[in-house]
């Protein structure tokens, strides 16, 4: 022992070192606890926070609202959402007229989720431009008071060890890279920083003066930032280096202290090997706990840490600052921080009053007095006033006060003595009204009801750590059971500890329930010592074993009818109907049913067991209504399930029975005295015959049993048992222990009440049993009074050994005690799988989509009792990067029997799309599942099995056909209680729910004849991949003044290969298009529009040789691709388009057909023009004039002419239109060729204009086409006439060569464009050549092939089409 003792010392010994090493004190243990009641709460090590004076740090948190400049400004820690100014780290003017200021405003240690808001000078900038600089874009101010003044881009502050490498911190990146002085090496590495460049423009007038949104100084910003992303906290922390984990916003305060202590840069950076981490687990979750605020419409987590760390500050003051904002603190034990919440006491909820106790000091462990402490009436608190940070005015300080009336405070004033003792705190890290509140009424219970006690303990006390809960019973003092939590600790040489202690009472802490009963651990036992623990009946407490989930539907079957007898009745008197069958449970009803449908109601219904029925007919009952059919319905409790039988009973018909006839009264003669009448003898009296001798009954009879009869249901067996009533008539029931004779079988309870009668033979059911098994029975008569026999009988049944004819009875005197001497029967809430094999689920050799997974589980029965009341698996799964899970049930079917397999497939989507063909990331496949067995009563085994990481896509190897739980870390078998689920609220909006993609690039391809657009994305950020199930696109063509559907493709594609996603699909060239592209989410198993949408509009072709193509091949930048809400981009893609601003039709096809009656021999007929447009946007319209003409360069002809080649134009008019919304489709031969003119022509000279044999000077109206037949020199000019006149602007098409390959799209590559009708004007009128000149079109009949056909009109080879040729 006494190496155990110094053993002890050591470990002692180190432990106050070590925490003298930090805390600098030794804590006496009175002073401590009315130190303790005196200030708000415990602090850091278990020691007090310094609180300070109210107004100064009211002062300081509006001092985070300005703009700092100096080189010696400290960088702050921003957690949460808080508004803060920022910290000028570079400033220089420079460019011409020194015009342009660069500016740098450091923010907060990053990296940082991103900015809320921004304000300039107190003028705040539009939002529009915040998604934009979250997006690491450069941002020009384009609108408002700042119009084309500001460039800024933003920085999110992320940390790179080697910052040398990497140029996405700062750099040469920003607005500020232009400045004189600026270097590529002021890289701003893990600092969020907004880099801002001003343009000051010169003053000349006062209107520029007026215009002028500068003060000239530099110019002040405020940004409501929303903080550090911080690591989030699980079952696995601890297991990565800090630099290493991945990041998420949080305002959790747990995982805010967590990274503050654990940051080597602005922190304490403690290693993972210093922190309890499970504590800090369990104090996150209880940080999560959702509660209704006081407002009573709002909910959200009990307490929350949104602050400014002023790293100008101590360490010290910092970490007190954040445990005094989450009324926790932070003892150091056993070599490692532990964080603990002051609460009532529970290990895990903190809103319970259930505090855990860890020990009871008693006489026997005390030693010495107990010194109590009473609250003075100075140190009690009558009015709280809590000081905090307002997000809603301006980020403000505002103030809560606790009483809330006038009336309640002065009740406390009048109390205390008519004087105000008033306590004002300032908590820094709370911005919630709410919370704030909550914390004024903590402070003011504690200071008025939490007392105080001091004693001395002996050496068990050494297991105890401050926060604990204890009990103290105490002859003097009766505090009853009211838990005290241990608020300081000091070790004695001689091993015992002086342990200060303050009332921890639930109804100081708000939200938690009042007067639940405390859990009191097992006390200590010394060595060699021995405890007893009463028997608990009927299972665990509900206080233990809460239950985990509401109750789930139970699986009920009907009953079964075999057979009925008799089946006929004679129809006299009533007569019982004996059915026998199976599941007829007690409270069944039962009806005869006529031929007619009419339901009878039997005149007594006996349920003799779960096989037999008697029911008995009525009078009234007659052959008219046969066949009669029987229904029997169970009660409720049975799922109120019936079953029919149908003309089973039929009835004789009854013979009339004759009625007496009716005889003539008899009339009596006149009476004749019959003289005196004898007096009668009387007869002698009846022996009376001795009464039987009463009956006496000795209580200890047993049934006893003969035979044996098993039936198989599915899987399942049951046992029908024949056993003799005993004589005793008090008999009530027959109590049966029955239990598989394994070692570890537990015994199960039966209760039989069927009674035949004295002596009378009968069958009882009993059951389910499992196959080829052995069971022991155990049975015992209970009687009328509630007495038990004296006598028990003992039976053993194997299920595999057929039906028993000659059951073996052991009777015996039962022990004293029984039943109770047997093992209590409880439900077995503890069952083991046996083996959970996967599968994943493949079309053609390909993973589904959504990926599917098959499970098949089997329950422990070798080693462990096999358990009847399972009825599924719950099983829980989240992506191995998430921190949050989600629950699903998976019910087996009726022929499932404990220790037989189970297959169940996943539910759809619970582990999302699959990447293939791309190989999958960890982030896209790595999943985390727990499973455990569900119950029909709704909860779910306390035993569980646990597997992380695993791939549910591509195995280890490449293989798509595998087991997903073979291959990565060994199950983990544990206790449900053992690890913590964060689950996921249904009502509460996932990270994924907001997911993001980013466009990188939009492309056509270059070598595909058919319209494709290419869509090219960054995926979603990996912490959301695994919840990512595609992509949903829609689009629509812009057609000014219309109002089109938008086409929806839904893509389930989640492939990322090289880090880029990717979406293809058709479109038309030179088309204009909306696109809303939406990411899709797995939501509970379905897919949802992430909130978020990019929002873009524009058109593209594959054209290198056009002006327009984009040299890069991307077309991204003329797409101006928007990030916004879903919301507004669906909006934005279901408004109509506006009329254009000038009355143009919209051309809809432009097509070279081929003329099947083309003239042989000859090029000049072999193709048309086919013109398709639609006019419903024009408002007035009553012609559309096309005008065409062929326009070859003059450099074609020999010699070169001004005139030459260009040919005049004709004017076809359109004046009937489809009716809307149809468009028009109008056919055109190819324009008049130039050649009609004459080369040799000059102006002024003597030649013709045209060519001699044409007559043209005496008529214009015969015309030439080109002999080669349509081709690129061919223009077109459609201008819409109304009845105002002709418009003075058109749509311009090019024409193209025919390539004899059938129809050939001239919009590919021919983009229409707006032309103003004057631009074909301008030359000299005598040529003829101006459009202002048209001729009215050629007919056909007058319009020859070619100068070498000058026979052959158009109109002998016209196509065959509707409309006919224009």
């Amino acid at each position: 022992m006494s190496g155990v003792v110094k053993t002890i010392k050591k470990v002692v010994k180190g432990i106050v070192k070590a925490v003298v090493g930090v805390v600098k004190a030794v804590v006496n243990v009175v002073s401590s606890v009315v130190s303790f009641i005196t200030q708000p709460f415990m602090g850091l090590f278990g020691g007090m926070p310094d609180m300070p004076d109210a107004g100064a740090e009211a002062e300081r948190q509006q001092g985070v609202l300005i703009t700092r400049n100096g080189s010696t400004v400290n960088i702050p820690v921003v957690y949460g959402l808080r508004r803060v100014g920022g910290a000028i780290t570079f400033a220089e003017t420079g460019a011409q007229d020194n015009r342009y200021l660069w500016v740098a405003y450091a923010l907060s240690e990053g990296t940082v989720e991103g900015l809320f808001d921004l304000f300039i000078d107190d003028n705040q900038l539009a939002a529009k431009y915040i998604p934009l600089l979250n997006n690491g874009q450069t941002v020009t101010v384009d609108e408002g008071k700042f119009k084309d003044r500001i460039v800024m881009r933003f920085s999110h502050g992320r940390y790179f060890a080697d910052p040398t490498t990497n140029n996405t911190v700062g750099g040469d990146w920003n607005p500020c890279s232009d400045a004189p002085s600026w270097k590529s090496s002021m890289v701003y590495n893990g600092v969020a920083t907004l880099f801002v460049r001003y343009e000051w423009k010169k003053i000349e007038t006062q209107e520029q003066a007026d215009a002028n949104p500068f003060s000239g100084s530099i110019p002040a910003i405020k940004t409501t930032l929303l903080g550090r992303k911080v690591a989030s906290i699980s079952s696995s922390s601890g297991s990565t280096a800090y630099d290493s984990e991945t990041e998420l916003y949080s305002t959790n305060p747990a995982e805010v202290l967590l990274d503050y202590l654990r940051n080597p840069r602005y922190g304490k950076g403690l290693k993972n090997t210093d922190i309890d981490f499970d504590s800090f687990l369990v104090a996150k979750n209880k940080y999560n706990t959702n509660v209704t605020y006081t407002t009573g419409t709002a909910t959200g987590p009990i307490i929350t840490t949104n602050t400014v760390l002023d790293t100008q500050q101590s360490l010290f003051a910092n970490v007190k600052m954040l445990l005094m904002g989450c009324r926790s603190y932070l003892p150091y034990s056993q070599g490692k921080y532990k964080l603990k919440v002051e609460d009532a006491g529970n290990a895990t909820d903190i809103t319970s009053g259930v505090a855990t106790i860890v020990q009871t000091f008693n006489s026997d462990n005390i030693q010495g007095a107990v010194t109590y402490q009473a609250i003075e009436r100075s140190a009690k608190y009558n009015v709280v006033e809590i000081n905090y940070v307002n997000p809603d005015k301006a980020y403000s300080v505002e103030s809560v006060i606790y009483p809330e009336t006038l009336a309640e405070r002065q009740t406390y004033v009048d109390k205390d003595g008519g004087r105000e003792n008033k306590l004002t705190a300032t908590f820094p890290t709370i911005t919630n009204y709410a919370i704030a509140k909550d914390m004024a009424r903590l402070l003011f219970n504690k200071s008025r009801f939490q007392e105080s006690v001091s004693f001395t303990a002996s050496s068990q006390a050494l297991e105890l750590e401050v926060g604990d809960n204890i009990r103290i019973q105490s002859t003097m003092l009766n505090f009853s059971t009211t838990p005290f939590r241990v608020i300081s600790m000091k070790i004695n040489n001689d091993m015992t500890v002086d342990l200060g202690c303050v009332r921890n009472d639930d109804s100081l802490y708000p939200h938690t329930r009042v007067g639940e009963e405390d859990i009191v651990l097992p006390p200590y036992i010394p060595k060699g010592g021995q405890i007893f623990y009463p028997e608990i009946v009927g299972g665990q407490p509900i206080g233990l074993v809460p239950p985990g989930s509401s109750p789930v539907p139970i699986v009920h079957r009907p009953p079964q009818i075999f057979s009925t007898s008799p089946t006929t009745v004679s129809g006299a008197g009533t007569h019982d109907i004996t059915i026998s069958g199976n599941r007829l449970f007690t409270g069944l009803t039962a009806v005869f049913i006529g031929n007619d449908g009419t339901e009878i109601t039997p005149g007594v219904t006996t349920r003799i067991s779960d096989n037999s029925v008697v029911i008995q007919t009525i009078l009234g009952m007659t052959d008219a209504n046969q066949p009669y059919d029987i229904k029997i319905t169970n009660p409720a409790a049975n799922g109120s399930l019936s079953v029919r039988q149908n003309d089973v009973l039929t009835i004789d018909a009854v013979e009339p029975v004759p009625e007496d006839p009716v005889e003539d009264p008899v009339i009596p003669e006149d009476p004749v005295d019959p003289g005196p009448t004898p007096t009668p003898t009387p007869d002698p009296e009846p022996p009376v015959a001795p009464e039987p001798p009463e009956i006496v009954f000795d209580l200890n009879e047993v049934v006893t049993f003969s035979r044996i009869r098993f039936e198989s249901e599915g899987s399942l067996v049951y046992a029908n048992i024949t056993g003799l009533m005993i004589k005793n008539p008090d008999f009530k029931e027959l109590i049966i222990y029955y239990k598989r004779t394994t070692p570890t079988a537990r015994y199960q309870r039966h209760v039989e009440a069927t009674n035949p009668g004295p002596e009378q033979e009968y069958e009882f059911r009993l059951g389910p049993l499992l196959p080829n098994a052995t069971y022991r029975l155990d049975t015992r008569v209970k009687y009328a009074n509630g007495e038990l026999s004296k006598r028990s009988n003992t039976i053993n049944i194997a299920t595999s050994a057929g039906d028993v004819v000659d059951v073996q009875d052991h009777v015996d005197v039962t022990a004293s005690g029984w039943p109770g001497a047997q093992p209590p029967v409880t439900p077995i809430r503890n069952s083991q799988f046996n083996s959970i094999v996967g599968q994943t689920l493949l079309t053609a050799l390909a993973p589904r989509t959504p990926k599917a997974i098959q499970f098949t589980v089997k329950q422990e029965i070798l080693g462990e009792p096999a358990n009847f009341d399972i009825i599924g698996v719950r099983y829980y799964i989240k992506a191995s990067s998430a921190t949050e899970w989600t629950r699903y049930t998976a019910t087996f079917d009726q022929s499932y029997i404990p220790g037989s397999a189970a297959t169940f497939e996943i539910a759809s989507g619970a582990v999302g799309n699959p990447a293939h063909p791309s190989t999958p990331t960890p982030a896209q496949q790595n999943y985390d599942f727990v499973f455990r067995f569900l119950h029909s009563d709704g909860t779910e085994s306390t035993q569980q099995i646990r597997y992380e990481s695993v791939r549910t896509e591509r195995s280890g190897v490449g293989t798509y056909n595998f087991d997903p739980l073979v291959g990565g870390p060994n199950p983990v078998k544990e206790s449900s209680n053992s690890f913590v689920m964060p689950i996921v609220d249904p009502n509460a909006p996932s990270a994924a729910s907001s997911m993001t993609v980013n466009l990188t690039s939009i492309e056509a391809p270059l070598s595909s004849n058919n319209g494709e657009i290419r869509f090219f994305f960054n995926p979603p950020d990996a912490s959301v991949q695994a919840s990512w199930l595609g992509m949903n696109i829609r689009y629509r063509q812009v057609v000014p003044g219309t109002d089109p559907d938008f086409i929806l493709i839904p893509s389930t594609r989640t492939q990322i290969t090289d880090g880029s996603a990717r979406e293809f699909f058709n479109v038309e060239y030179d088309k204009t298009y909306e696109f809303v592209i939406t990411p899709v989410y797995n939501n509970s198993g379905a897919r949802a529009d992430s909130t978020q949408s990019i929002f873009c509009v524009g058109y593209l072709h594959n054209f290198q040789n056009r002006p327009d193509f984009p040299p890069t091949q991307n077309w991204l930048p003329s797409f101006n691709a928007t990030q916004m809400t879903t919301e507004r981009a669906l909006k934005q893609i279901d408004e109509a388009f506006p009329a254009p601003p000038n009355p143009l039709v919209a051309i809809e096809s432009f097509k070279l057909q081929p003329n099947p009656n083309a003239k042989w021999g000859s090029n000049g007929t072999i193709a048309y023009y086919e013109l398709k447009f639609n006019h419903h946007a024009v408002t007035d319209i009553t012609k559309l004039n096309i005008y065409r003409r062929n326009n070859r360069p003059n450099n074609q002809f020999s010699p070169p002419n001004i005139h030459n080649g260009v040919g005049r134009w004709e004017k076809v008019s359109i004046t009937s239109f489809e009716s809307s919304p149809t468009s028009t489709t109008v056919n055109l031969r190819p324009p008049l060729n130039g050649q009609e003119y004459n080369g040799s022509y000059t102006i002024g000279g003597t030649q013709s204009l045209f060519r001699g044999y044409l007559n043209m000077p005496v008529s214009r109206n015969i015309g030439f086409t080109s002999p080669n037949g349509p081709d690129k020199y061919d223009e077109f000019l459609l201008v819409v006439e109304g009845s105002s006149g002709e418009e003075t602007v058109g749509m311009f098409l090019h024409g193209a060569q025919f390539l004899r390959s059938g129809t050939q799209d001239l919009l590919l590559g021919n983009r229409p464009i707006e032309r103003n009708k004057s631009d074909f004007n301008g030359m000299n009128s005598v040529l003829e050549k101006n459009i202002s000149q048209a001729h009215t079109a050629i007919a056909n009949s007058e319009c020859r092939i070619q100068i070498s056909f000058r026979a052959s009109k158009w109109s002998s080879y016209l196509p065959s089409v509707t409309p006919g040729l224009e």
